[in-house]
């Protein structure tokens, strides 16, 4: 991984997701007020938009992936 580069979780399960890093949201974001109970308790979700980041596969072939997420 490189410096800025962060690992993240998927969990197919899910009703929401928490990001975090804002400038990794494209377009507009708008205002939500949800908490989200997790591993390390509760955490007060803000704003909500959609996600985008790259992956990598082992081959070297890059992704893009689009999710709407808080």
């Amino acid at each position: 991984m490189d410096f800025n580069s962060y690992q993240i979780t998927i969990d197919s399960c899910y009703s929401y997701s928490i990001v975090k890093c804002r400038r990794d949201f494209v377009g507009e974001m708008t205002r939500c007020s949800i908490q989200v109970k997790g591993f390390n308790g509760t955490n007060n979700v803000k704003w909500k938009g959609t996600w985008i980041f790259k992956l990598e596969d082992d081959n070297g072939v890059a992704y893009t992936v689009f999710l709407f997420v808080c």
